[in-house]
């Protein structure tokens, strides 16, 4: 399991693209275990996202990377959908902090904190000739926090150039895509500790001892 973004290092994605709609990013001082949000008192819930960051940190050390133990922040986009169906937004990691990793993506997930909308959240890979490959993670039709968790497809990973013996693939960020039968007007969806599951075997290759920058 790897980290992709756990916004401790305060990362401003990038509202890239979008339609008929007005948004804006920031952080917030909000995750599974704030206590002040809706889902306090759910036990099982802080158990799942500590066990994870159990989880998350055994597999750094195993690949000699660190992870940041203080989970205190989430980041929130505020968005205004005019005509839902058609509004979508797209959100992703600057340019420069973007990164291919070596391996087979098996599932991705995610911690949302949703307001019981039927907007859908996917995922965006890109392939060598950085065309979008999105996989959908679910929909934002709850309240309160909820670990979000689906397979990712072959398709997504692709060889590289230099050892064609070595799968890659490279996480871009985040798409929202309006639903038809909510109605117009302003919502917010929180996101944390976005995660990938990869199949490294057979992923011994020159260099791949050295720190490539991601968690």
């Amino acid at each position: 399991m790897r980290i992709l973004d756990d916004f401790e290092d305060r990362i401003q994605w990038e509202l890239t693209n979008s339609l008929g709609i007005q948004s804006k990013l920031r952080f917030v001082r909000n995750t599974p275990l704030d206590r002040n949000l809706r889902n306090y008192g759910n036990d099982e819930l802080e158990k799942m996202f500590k066990k994870e960051m159990e989880l998350l940190a055994d597999s750094a050390k195993i690949h000699e990377r660190t992870i940041s133990t203080a989970q205190n922040s989430s980041q929130e986009l505020i968005a205004y959908f005019s005509n839902p169906g058609i509004d979508y937004q797209v959100i992703e990691i600057p340019e420069k902090d973007r990164h291919f990793v070596t391996g087979r993506p098996i599932a991705i997930s995610m911690w949302v904190y949703g307001m019981n909308k039927k907007h859908a959240i996917y995922a965006l890979f890109s392939n060598q000739i950085h065309e979008k490959i999105p996989v959908k993670i679910g929909d934002l039709s709850f309240n309160g926090w909820k670990r979000l968790e689906v397979p990712v497809p072959i398709s997504v990973s692709h060889r590289n150039r230099l050892n064609r013996k070595v799968l890659e693939f490279r996480f871009d960020g985040l798409k929202i895509v309006s639903h038809p039968n909510e109605k117009a007007g302003t919502f917010s969806f929180l996101y944390d500790l976005v995660c990938v599951l990869v199949d490294t075997t057979g992923a011994d290759y020159s260099g791949s001892n050295i720190n490539d920058n991601w968690k």
